[in-house]
């Protein structure tokens, strides 16, 4: 299933923009598209090639790979592939005359019949292929697009060749994307992209996360059809408007309908968005996973102090875990030394590689470790505690829970947040143990104020009926009853 462009008519007209340019004489500008993955950068690339296709010019794409592939040069390998196919080895070795032998490093598989392959030392030979591949682009009739995809992953080799072309080529438009927010001065694509820049301006093309609106349209294309606008706030609140994970989750809702994901991300994963995930997570070390799978059992971000004290780690050790995180962009840095997941769906991915055992005793691990290191400020902490304790509650000892959520609710009432309190509450009641009247009771006192305070007057007056039934069961007396 495939839908047009959502969102980025800016960002692609720029692109769009720079092109003509190059082909009423002037030089384009190199561009950099960058954002995090998923964002949409090898989407816009794909709408641009259909552009610059359907008007008659070539387009060399050549996409990197972590580790870039066999060959050092695999990137641009990749990017002449198609311009090679249509000419074959004769046909390559009669446009070129002898320089075709300069391009040796990029075709080992292609038979350059007429035109013996060059031996020079590598500086040599890496600009003589610059040169050459400047000469085939200079030569094509309209002006051709360079779309290299991923170079954040590209071999120095395939770096300093980007840098030659790109100052060389003042003919072609020349396009990078990379993954991140924003490039570290200090890594290698940075260098030479300053490098470029003093012969050539660079122009930076951020892409951001889609609008509600915009990710409602690319979810309504997704899904084929119109859905609820419940759903869709849950959605992109879940997806932070990504547009890749939107896209999965629209085909997810296409294939098993909307009733699907009736109750968010807790009801399983697309088998794609996991697989997607797993693949950013296939590259930390194995502490850094198992750092974040111990994170996942957090509901509402985590601190380091919590997170240090809950996977035993030395701090050295913890740290380099968080910067390895942070660098794969798969967490962010909250207030202080608080950090949460990028997106829920990352946190959701690790979540359910736990068994349902396991989640449940590291639910309850947790609950205790934030007890003792919050030991006379638990208010601080009561809304954590009640989610722990409930996700654990199939073990011994929840019913302390119910306590962290009266705590909780008296928070959040204070807050002018009622309705969060009837939340805390209604959980804290799922968590009082089942011969414990007078905790049920003050429970559910609690939770019939609050749903008055959140004008839920009907369900305000059950509970408190059920309140009262449970005391006149017990035999109270009447004055307890009144209060």
């Amino acid at each position: 299933m495939s839908w047009d462009l959502v969102g980025r008519v800016r960002e692609l007209a720029a692109l769009e923009a720079a092109w003509v340019a190059a082909g009423a004489g002037e030089v384009p500008p190199v561009a950099v598209v960058y954002g995090e993955p998923g964002i949409g950068k090898t989407r816009i690339l794909s709408e641009l090639a259909r552009v610059v296709h359907a008007r008659g010019a070539d387009v060399w794409w050549g996409t990197c790979y972590d580790g870039e592939g066999a060959r050092p040069y695999a990137v641009w390998a990749d990017a002449i592939s198609g311009y090679v196919n249509r000419l074959g080895g004769d046909g390559l070795a009669a446009t070129l005359g002898d320089a075709g032998g300069w391009l040796a490093p990029l075709l080992p598989d292609v038979a350059l019949s007429d035109v013996e392959r060059v031996i020079a030392p590598a500086e040599v030979a890496r600009l003589r292929l610059a040169e050459t591949l400047v000469r085939v682009l200079d030569s094509l009739e309209r002006p051709p697009v360079v779309l290299l995809d991923d170079m954040q992953w590209a071999y120095p080799e395939s770096l300093e060749l980007f840098s030659q072309v790109a100052r060389l080529a003042t003919g072609s438009l020349v396009v990078v994307t990379c993954r991140g927010t924003a490039l570290e001065l200090g890594h290698p694509l940075a260098q030479r992209l300053a490098e470029v820049h003093r012969q050539r301006r660079c122009e930076y093309v951020s892409l951001g996360s889609l609008s509600r609106g915009e990710a409602g349209e690319l979810l309504e294309q997704a899904a084929g059809g119109v859905l609820e606008a419940r759903l869709l706030d849950l959605l992109y609140e879940e997806s932070g408007g990504n547009p890749f994970f939107l896209g999965e989750l629209g085909r997810h809702l296409y294939r098993r309908g909307e009733r699907s994901w009736a109750g968010g991300v807790g009801e399983g994963l697309p088998e794609s968005i996991r697989g997607a995930v797993g693949l950013r997570l296939a590259g930390l070390s194995a502490q850094t996973r198992h750092v974040l799978q111990l994170a996942s059992v957090f509901t509402a971000g985590f601190g380091f102090t919590e997170l240090a004290a809950l996977t035993e780690l030395e701090e050295g050790s913890l740290l380099d875990c968080l910067d390895q995180s942070l660098a794969e962009e798969l967490i962010r840095p909250l207030e202080g030394e608080r950090y949460d997941f990028s997106h829920a769906l990352v946190r959701q991915t690790l979540y359910e590689r736990l068994s349902p055992s396991r989640r449940a005793r590291l639910h309850r691990r947790l609950a205790e470790t934030l007890e003792r290191l919050h030991e006379g400020e638990l208010a601080q902490v009561a809304r954590e505690l009640v989610r722990q304790y409930h996700a654990s509650a199939t073990l011994p000892g929840a019913a302390r829970g119910a306590t962290h959520s009266l705590t909780a609710a008296r928070e959040a009432r204070a807050a002018g947040a009622p309705g969060d309190a009837v939340i805390m509450l209604g959980l804290g009641l799922d968590l009082v143990a089942p011969d414990d009247n007078d905790a049920r009771v003050q429970v559910l006192g609690d939770l019939a104020r609050a749903e008055a305070e959140a004008g839920l007057s009907e369900e305000a007056s059950q509970t408190l009926e059920a309140a009262v039934s449970l005391l006149e069961r017990g035999g109270a007396p009447g004055e307890a009853i009144a209060e």
